[in-house]
């Protein structure tokens, strides 16, 4: 019976169209939301966060937020908590988690609303390694010609053994 209540209170809710609300709450994995005079749990559609301490930063950037609204993909079913595309000061909280490289998209689908658009922020976030220590890059340099070496005698040997092989064969 309370999940038919849940799911008539969330039926005004229509796909592809922005609705404003208010931070309720906000803790690891439950965010709460004021919509239309009701109170709604939300989720961040398509994302998954990396650990449990990214929720801490979520929350921090809902709460400064002076703006919050979501947006439902056509393609999500009207659950709860309510899968939402979650905007905070007109910016992409997914979009944002992901530049941070502290989420990560969870499903491609081309036809979903925002897939293209943090599939680019997702692609232009390339990890730079650090630079390599120049002891390691002379010990590689000084190591070098021994592989070298062994490599050429393991060759050596392979072609020995191949064309001992074939002369036995001969005779």
């Amino acid at each position: 019976m309370k999940k038919i209540l849940l799911l008539l209170a969330l039926f005004p809710f229509l796909h592809a169209t922005s609705y404003h609300g208010e931070l309720v709450s906000c803790k690891s994995e439950e965010i709460i939301l004021k919509l239309q005079g009701e109170e709604v749990p939300v989720a961040l559609f398509n994302i998954k966060m990396k650990d449990e301490a990214v929720w801490n930063k979520t929350c921090d950037l809902l709460s400064s937020a002076k703006k919050i609204t979501i947006e439902i993909d056509p393609s999500s079913a009207i659950t709860s908590p309510l899968p939402v595309y979650l905007f905070a000061d007109d910016t992409l909280v997914q979009e944002e988690l992901i530049k941070q490289q502290e989420a990560y998209i969870q499903i491609r689908n081309p036809e979903y609303t925002y897939e293209k658009q943090m599939e680019d922020v997702e692609k232009t976030d390339t990890v730079m390694a650090p630079e390599s220590d120049p002891i390691v890059k002379k010990a590689h340099a000084k190591n070098a010609p021994i592989f070298l070496f062994i490599l050429s005698c393991v060759w050596c040997i392979f072609l020995f053994i191949f064309l001992h092989k074939k002369k036995q064969k001969n005779d």
